[in-house]
This record gives structure tokens, sequence and C-alpha cells, in this order.
């Protein structure tokens, strides 16, 4: 119950006076989420930092809404109730909602409209202000619905540079496929590249390989979604590589296929001019050889699976990496 006191205090630093009162939280609404087999917590190294509710509709107090209305009515849903952490620990909110749209792609949430802390977080996950529900004390909370159409699973795992290009990378082999490729020599993050590509990861002592398994809801869907699906996704994981090479100061590879950040304007390469977002735009590991096949089923235990004729496959797999940590040079010394 102490991450609940925590969350308490953050709430009325923040301005949020009225939204936990008493003992709420109470040990018995935390048993109650246990039944329901929708009581989970977030661990940092062994230690619990967060603790929330992911619990499956009905929500009593969705029955409902003023003020607007849902975005889908009619379809089940989970709910994402009681999200407290600790000061000081970063991401929660984005780890939870990781968590609970890999398992559901219909989210509901609510919170006090004094929480601006809580609907920054919703605003910026892609949830829908929906309008004003009450609870059964009668208070009233803003509502908020996600509905994504497809599920989201994410992997990663840390292997040793030298081993990951010795092992995966096989250049002359996949070179030739990228030459078959509309892209090649066309695009900043396509071969051919000016300089060896080892030249930028050879200094490099780990790979961070991260894979995302996109399922679609709609298993009808033509082929040609499949852009569609995977756009808002890659986004979302460039951000997130840039940010790692800053943290973990390395180089990150991104994915294949049309820039997203020129805005469907042909490349600045095609005419010779200097990439419009060098600080952005990243290679693909296959790009510069790497087996994505083998890196996603040996790394993260994902089979890559393709299309057999006009529609989507099962589900669609990203693979990007970061290749961080600077080798030890050798020194030199009298004997």
């Amino acid at each position: 119950m102490k991450v609940f006191s925590a969350a308490k205090d953050i709430m009325v630093s923040s301005g949020n006076i009225f939204q936990w009162k008493g003992d709420y939280p109470s040990r018995d609404v935390v048993q109650a989420d246990v039944e329901r087999n929708g009581s989970f917590v977030v661990e940092e190294k062994g230690r619990i930092v967060a603790y929330f509710a992911f619990l499956q509709s009905p929500d009593p107090t969705y029955g409902k809404i003023y003020d607007g209305c849902w975005i889908d009515d009619k379809r089940l849903y989970h709910v994402v109730h009681r999200i407290a952490s600790y000061p000081g620990v970063h991401g929660i909110f984005k780890c939870i909602m990781d968590f609970c749209l890999a398992r559901e792609c219909n989210i509901r949430i609510d919170t006090h409209r004094d929480n601006h802390i809580m609907r920054h977080n919703i605003g910026k996950h892609g949830f829908h202000y929906c309008g004003i529900i009450h609870l059964a004390s009668g208070d009233e909370r803003l509502a908020y619905q996600k509905i994504q159409e497809y599920t989201l699973e994410r992997f990663s795992t840390d292997i040793d540079a030298d081993s990951y290009i010795e092992n995966f990378r096989r250049a002359d082999y996949f070179i030739e496929f990228c030459k078959q490729c509309g892209n090649y020599g066309r695009r900043y993050g396509c071969p051919p590249f000016d300089d060896d590509p080892l030249t930028l990861i050879e200094n490099y002592d780990r790979v961070r390989v991260l894979g995302v398994k996109i399922t679609p809801v709609d298993k009808s869907l033509p082929l040609e979604a499949a852009n569609d699906l995977m756009k808002p996704v890659t986004m979302e994981l460039n951000e997130e590589l840039l940010e790692m090479e800053k943290t973990l100061g390395g180089y990150s590879f991104g994915f294949v296929g049309t820039c997203p950040y020129c805005e469907g304007a042909a490349c600045a390469r095609v005419i010779g001019e200097p990439c419009r977002h060098p600080d952005k735009v990243r290679p693909s590991l296959e790009a510069i050889g790497f087996d994505m096949g083998k890196t996603a089923k040996e790394l993260l235990g994902l089979d890559i699976k393709w299309s057999r004729g006009e529609l989507i496959p099962e589900y669609l797999t990203l693979v990007c990496g970061l290749f961080y940590g600077t080798k030890e040079k050798p020194l030199c010394s009298r004997a």
C-alpha cells in the first residue's frame, strides 16, 4: 500500500487534492482487483515501483456517459484503473499501456479533472476524450477510450556486437536483394552507402535488438493495409531509438520503406541534395547486411510471417536495433 501513499503525495503536490479521498484505494479495493485477475505491479530491478488494475468489461461506472459518447459502445473492452507509482520513476504509463495493448485493443480509462499529469499521459498515448462519467459516490470523472486495430507485443535482447556481426551479417548476399528494390540508391537510408557500414558499428561493444509483433484484429484485411498498420508503430519506435542513442551513446538502425519524415516527398538523394533530416534518418539493419529472419527467430523467438495471396499475414514483424557501448582500446605499456 506504500505505492498508493506515494501516488497521493504526487497528486497533492500537483494540485490534485480531491481524487483519492480517505483510505482509497483500500486493501478491499485491491483485493477485489485480485479476485477479478486484474491486479498488476510494475517492477524495476526486483522492486515494485507501480501498481495498476486492468479489468475486463463491463465497468458499471461506464454504463452512462454525459456530454459525449464512447467511440464504440458495442464491443467488449478492458479498463485501466488505479495507476500509482513512486516519484522519480519514469516511463510507467507507457510501460503499462504497452502491457495492456498487447492484450486488448479496446481500452477505456478515466481520471479526475485536476489530475493534469494523468490527463497529459492519456492524451499523449492516443486516447480520445469521450465525455463525463460518474462514480458510485457521484463524483465526476473525465472518460477516455482508445481503440487500436491491432495488438502489440514487444521483444528485446542484448548481444555482444562482434558476435552479432559475425553470426548474423551476410552483406554480400543481402545486397543483391537490395539492388532489386526501387529504393536502391534513391533513399539515404538505403545502400549503396558512401562509407563501409562497418565503420558505423565496429567500435561498439553491444547490440540491443528490438522487435514488435503487430497482430491485426481484422484477419480479412488486404495486404495493402500493412503499411497503415505499421506506420504509427515505426514512428514511435524511431523516436524511441533516437532517444536511446542519446541515453546510451550509440547508433540506431530503423526500418526499410518510405521515409517517415519527408511526408511523402521524394528523398533529397534523388536530386543530389543532402538529407533533409540527417538527425533522424537511419538505415535499417537489413540495409547493412543483417539477416532479419535469423535475427527475429534466434534472438527474439519470432517467426516472420509472409502473406499468402492478397490478405495480410497473421501478424507483422518489425525488427530494429541499437549498437552501443564503446569498446575498450588495448593499451601499450613497457614490459
